[in-house]
């Protein structure tokens, strides 16, 4: 999960789809 914290600076909607994929799995 400490992947997030460099999308997280990127966009917040990467960051959000990215946060539904790991959720979904």
């Amino acid at each position: 999960l400490g992947t997030f914290h460099v999308p997280v600076k990127l966009h917040p909607e990467v960051t959000a789809q990215l946060t539904v994929s790991v959720v979904k799995e």
